[in-house]
């Protein structure tokens, strides 16, 4: 009965890890519909209280990746790294 109890917290970790949003932007980075966006977001919870975020320009090349503590507000945790349109990194 202990190993079940174990696996189903194991395998509920599992799918709150794999939980993933997307949220489109318009150019002045505010809420819009995917018709309307420049960038979008991937939101991916790792974790309760710990998100990987990758944004992207409309077009699919990617602009940022990091980590957050929160989300609303924006609590950043660690390194993030930036790229320009053309695929070059920006700045960490």
């Amino acid at each position: 009965m202990k190993l079940f109890f174990f696996l189903f917290l194991c395998m509920a970790h599992t799918c709150i890890a794999q939980q993933a949003d997307t949220i489109w932007y318009n150019n002045k980075w505010e809420k819009s519909d995917k018709d309307q966006s420049a960038f979008y977001r991937v939101i991916k919870q790792k974790t309760p209280g710990h998100y990987l975020v990758k944004d992207f320009f409309s077009s699919g090349e990617i602009q940022m990746e990091g980590s957050y503590l929160s989300l609303n507000p924006d609590v950043k945790d660690g390194d993030f790294v930036y790229w320009s349109k053309d695929g070059k990194k920006e700045m960490d």
